[in-house]
């Protein structure tokens, strides 16, 4: 990396996670999978809203802007939140049931897969964008008028 900035070059590594695209259609997609569990844990994370930081991501290369930052939406939310707001907007027959914390098959949940909540301080200065929550509302009730 030191040779590409010490010859003028910018690169920007972003650090993404867990990426939500809201194109149903993908077997494989974040949103796709979560709104058929049954059960979902109820601890905020850090979400990447593709929509949201692809945008974020094109206008910071177009600024040439370089380093590293946390490519994710402000405000970590649990799934758990994602699936009642997509619930409340979209379709209200999803319903699942919140894992909370203090079980035993949360605390094992939580030994074994990451739950991270990332700073994004630095995505804020240089390219804000929405945070999970108000992204969400937004991104749903856009599907929802689509389907009208």
């Amino acid at each position: 990396m030191n040779y590409f900035n010490q010859n003028g070059w910018e690169n920007l590594n972003v650090r993404i996670t867990l990426p939500l695209s809201l194109d149903l259609e993908q077997p494989r997609n974040l949103l796709s999978k979560i709104i058929k569990y049954k059960e979902l844990f109820d601890i905020p994370v850090s979400l990447t809203i593709l929509p949201d930081c692809m945008n974020a991501m094109c206008n910071l290369m177009e600024q040439r802007s370089g380093g590293t930052l946390n490519l994710v939406n402000p405000e970590p939310i649990s799934l758990y939140e994602v699936v009642k707001i997509y619930k409340e907007i979209v379709d209200e027959t999803v319903n699942p049931t919140s894992i909370g914390v203090e079980t035993e098959r949360a605390q094992h949940l939580l030994a074994t897969k990451g739950n991270c909540a990332l700073d994004t301080e630095k995505l804020q200065s240089l390219a804000p964008v929405l945070s999970a929550k108000q992204s969400l509302i937004k991104h749903f009730s856009e599907m929802t008028s689509a389907a009208k």
